[in-house]
């Protein structure tokens, strides 16, 4: 009996002298890395702006993605560019966001299951170095901030996205209602002539004929 109130007395003791426990935080819309889910549960919220606009493109590897809405990055612009050209399988340049205190990005808010983060991580090359994880606040009209996760390219050096590429963003804007303003934007977006055949580009193309078939039925 003496033994175990002496073990509940030291356990009490070292509760006591415990000190608090301190969280990092890191602040909203900073481009350092996190891996806090933006969101709680068994599921977060993702913020696409690339070629993940088109939802048939990002259920590629992830299933579980869902539209919750649409809505805009403030301070920052749509870029494309790639560290290493002969690794891209797009054929150049694919997108990324990086500062820019007059501008905004929009894209789609999309709700994606726990267990589906390591796929999107690998999706965007984040164990290769490509892109990085962030936190952002994305803003929808008349409903407020959503907290998601997005992601930044790592060692960016501007180059033009294939044609194959930029059809993909701007046929996935106006499959989930990005406003008319920006849809121009996109479509306005120069590209270089690459149009090779591999067996991923044969996969989107194939991909964006269904969808074309889909759409005149």
């Amino acid at each position: 009996m003496l033994v175990i109130l002496v073990k509940r007395l030291l356990l009490l003791c070292t509760i006591a002298n415990t000190k608090p426990i301190t969280v990092m935080t890191v602040p909203l819309n900073d481009t350092k890395q996190v891996h806090a889910p933006a969101g709680e549960g068994d599921s977060f919220c993702y913020f696409g702006y690339g070629s993940n606009l088109l939802r048939e493109r990002l259920q590629l590897q992830n299933s579980s993605a869902v539209q919750i809405g649409v809505g805009y990055l403030k301070g920052y612009k749509l870029a494309f560019g790639f560290p290493d050209l002969l690794d891209s399988r797009w054929g150049g340049g694919v997108a990324t966001i990086i500062p820019s205190p007059e501008d905004d990005v929009w894209g789609v808010i999309w709700r994606l299951e726990a267990a589906d983060r390591p796929s999107l991580d690998d999706q965007e090359g984040v164990k290769m170095g490509l892109y990085s994880p962030i936190q952002v606040k994305i803003q929808q009209e008349n409903t407020g901030e959503v907290l998601c996760q997005t992601y930044q390219m790592n060692n960016f050096n501007s180059t033009l996205p294939s044609p194959l590429y930029k059809k993909v963003i701007c046929t996935g804007a106006k499959q989930n209602g990005l406003p008319a303003e920006y849809i121009k934007k996109l479509e306005a977006i120069k590209t270089n002539d690459y149009n090779e055949t591999t067996p991923f580009t044969i996969q989107i193309k194939m991909m964006l004929h269904r969808l074309q078939n889909d759409t005149l039925e």
